[in-house]
């Protein structure tokens, strides 16, 4: 199971490993403590960040913060993973727990950063952006 979370991590970052995107490639500049606490006011508040995708009028833009107190869920760990460089930074919450209306344990990831690429659930009507990924293991399922 830890290798799923491993994975899912590792996609959710590939933005920071891979060439630095057109905001960046020309900016000598490196990021400040104040953009990194800005965006996790943003994130805090779940107001969607800038470097979220621009998408479509219609669209919904989810910018969640780590809960440790939800009261579905009976928390069993948590942690908080770093990464950056000169020009990209992320911060990867991780809580894992189970959750007891779905009956099932789960690994929530939720992350912020001027390199993440942000998963898009393209529907015709709409899109749904979030900082949010989920890892689930259903009760008895191996």
């Amino acid at each position: 199971m830890r290798w799923v979370f491993f994975l899912l991590a590792y996609m959710c970052l590939l933005g920071c490993t891979s060439p630095i995107d057109e905001v960046h490639k020309n900016s000598s500049e490196s990021f400040t403590g104040s953009d990194i606490l800005r965006q996790l006011d943003q994130a805090f508040y779940g107001l969607p960040n800038e470097y979220y995708p621009a998408g479509r009028p219609k669209d919904i833009k989810y910018n969640f913060f780590l809960d440790l107190e939800h009261g579905y869920c009976v928390t069993a760990g948590n942690r908080i993973h770093l990464y950056g460089d000169r020009a990209r930074w992320a911060i990867v919450f991780e809580k894992s727990g189970y959750q007891n209306r779905s009956t099932s344990a789960q690994i929530e990831l939720d992350y912020v950063g001027n390199c993440i690429d942000y998963p898009v659930d393209t529907f015709a009507e709409r899109n749904y952006i979030t900082n949010s990924s989920r890892v689930i293991q259903q009760a008895g399922v191996v």
